[in-house]
């Protein structure tokens, strides 16, 4: 396999972790409050990369440290965004059009600071998830849910900003970058938590496995950065990344997609898909 095939394989299974994550995370704050589900996710993703970076005696940079903690505060803001969406939205719409702006955040980031311009079949794709983002707003009849598609446009800004940090940090120590991330992260999310947790008992096993899988998937995700540039490894990602989840919702949620949800789904992968084969 060449290193592009390797890039584009990793983010496609990054992908499919990133999307049980996000199931698991976003039925754990649909049963407690978005950001102490988040603060706990990240605060778990915490713990392994600093024990896989000092295992795998990553070289510590200051650049990457420092990337990496703006990045850490963009990437928390989007995902207490993105538990609040899920709370009050589909989670197969939802976490597609939160992928579609990441994907565009990246590849405009690409096109203005490397000078990489889509193709006419990557504007065909980028037309293609506006298209999707607009049938999603434009939908009546579920409670809140303009105000999830807002939301879910918010959180899909704050992990691109995230990416476009992390991508310069990955140029000299991608765990230690993503480190760092996780743990400005942390702090924000339970800074901004205070002392308003759940007074019940919350379950933790969604909880930890949201956690150990976003780790495991954002390590994976990032390493692709390596190979093939940012903007068209989200691409990939982003295209994969809302099945999962929108299955898992069908299946055990018995969670329905109108039919304009899913017109909005479909023209969402298509969108990213022809972003990435551009």
């Amino acid at each position: 396999m060449t290193g592009t095939q390797i890039g584009i394989a990793a983010s496609v299974v990054a992908a499919s972790g990133f999307g049980i994550a996000d199931f698991l995370g976003g039925s754990a704050a649909r049963k407690s409050s978005a950001i102490p589900v988040a603060a706990r996710v990240q605060a778990i993703g915490l713990v392994v990369l600093l024990l896989a970076a000092i295992v795998f005696e990553a070289p510590v940079t200051v650049s990457a440290l420092l990337l990496g903690a703006l990045g850490g505060l963009s990437s928390a803001a989007g995902l207490a965004l993105l538990y609040r969406a899920l709370v009050r939205g589909g989670m197969g719409v939802t976490i597609g059009l939160g992928s579609v702006v990441v994907a565009l955040t990246t590849l405009l980031s690409d096109a203005l600071l490397r000078g990489d311009v889509p193709s006419a079949v990557q504007l065909i794709g980028v037309a293609s998830a506006i298209a999707a983002t607009l049938l999603a707003s434009a939908r009546r009849g579920q409670p809140g849910g303009v105000g999830s598609v807002g939301l879910a446009i918010m959180a899909g800004l704050g992990f691109g900003v995230a990416l476009v940090f992390l991508d310069r940090a990955a140029e000299t120590s991608p765990l230690w970058g993503l480190a760092a991330a996780r743990g400005t992260g942390t702090v924000l999310l339970v800074a901004l938590v205070g002392g308003a947790w759940p007074a019940h008992r919350q379950e933790w096993r969604p909880v930890v496995g949201a956690g150990l899988l976003d780790a495991g998937a954002s390590t994976l995700f990032i390493g692709s950065f390596i190979l093939i540039p940012v903007g068209i490894s989200t691409a990939v990602s982003a295209a994969a990344t809302p099945l999962v989840p929108m299955a898992l919702a069908w299946f055990i949620l018995d969670e329905r997609v109108s039919r304009s949800g899913a017109l909005a789904v479909a023209l969402a992968c298509l969108g990213i898909a022809l972003i990435a084969v551009g």
